[in-house]
């Protein structure tokens, strides 16, 4: 219908979303690509804004509109979308999804890491100091040319000193501390404080857990709610409600558009239907102790 009369398919999507299938989430978002596709901003805007009225809990949405402005090159656009929701947002978890999401954008897409920094230790400022916020900057500091060392040691040394990060994730980023250093810094000396310090560490974890083997009370790591999960990258670390969002976000509407798959008509695409406080963080695949660190410097110290 559609290589006849691009007419006639706009007013059938009209029809579908309006009368028939007014809260049919598929639909319309096959719709706004449909018009898009056909260099109709406006139409493409309105199908959106309606769908973001009808059901505000839907993360898709918002995204979905951000990333078409962003193809339009709407820069302004983009910016205030992003600060809007970061303003808007139910939770920490959203407002740091949002906030990483447009600090990765002046970064990657405007070029301009100094205004992401600057986004990503406000977060950290305003209380929103999650693993996720911690990694962007190191992301950051990664990317850099050359690499900014003096950020990256300073996000580490952040994540270490943070009494709301698990003990057990503070030893992961121990040892990816002790290999930045290997691989970047020129200062021995960092190296070894750094492996002597992953080493107490690991040696206060080990203690910890034979205590509570043993039925004592450990009062070395405190029992906080773990707001944050990390899965090793060879474990197949079970998908997050965002992660399989984000999957059907890039197979269905997209496969549906282009005559790949049939619509589904019990209203497929629930993956996105969760309410916002229902985000939950991404797990990293960080591998502990994957490098085998220990093995160097313990026998420079003959350990």
């Amino acid at each position: 219908m559609e290589e006849r009369s691009v007419q006639k398919a706009r007013s059938i999507y009209s029809r579908a979303c309006t009368v028939h299938l007014p809260k049919k989430l598929n639909i319309h978002l096959v719709w706004t690509i449909f018009e898009e596709k056909h260099g109709n901003y406006e139409g493409a805007v309105n199908v959106l804004d309606n769908l973001e009225q009808q059901q505000p809990d839907l993360l898709i949405v918002p995204l979905r509109r951000i990333s078409m402005e962003r193809r339009f090159k709407h820069d302004d656009k983009v910016e205030a979308l992003y600060r809007g929701y970061i303003e808007r947002a139910r939770s920490p978890d959203m407002e740091a999804l949002f906030g990483i999401r447009l600090a990765r954008y002046y970064a990657k897409v405007l070029n301009d890491p100094i205004r992401s920094k600057e986004l990503l230790f406000k977060l950290l400022a305003d209380g929103n100091a999650s693993l996720r916020v911690y990694s962007q900057l190191l992301d950051i500091a990664y990317q850099s040319t050359p690499v900014d060392e003096k950020l990256a040691l300073q996000i580490f040394e952040k994540i270490l000193a943070d009494g709301n990060i698990s003990s057990e994730d503070k030893l992961k980023f121990s040892e990816r501390r002790l290999e930045f250093v290997e691989d970047f810094s020129l200062d021995i000396s960092l190296i070894i404080e750094f492996y002597n310090e992953h080493k107490n560490l690991e040696n206060t974890m080990t203690e910890g857990g034979k205590k509570r083997a043993g039925g004592s009370v450990d009062t070395t790591v405190a029992k906080k709610p773990k707001t944050e999960t990390y899965a090793a990258a060879s474990n197949g670390a079970a998908t997050t409600a965002v992660a399989a969002q984000s999957q059907a976000y890039q197979q269905q509407p997209m496969q549906q558009y282009m005559g790949q798959s049939s619509m589904d008509p019990t209203g497929q695409y629930a993956g996105y239907s969760a309410d916002w406080s229902a985000y939950q963080q991404q797990g990293y695949g960080y591998q502990s102790n994957a490098y085998g660190y220990g093995q160097g410097y313990g026998s420079y110290y003959g350990q």
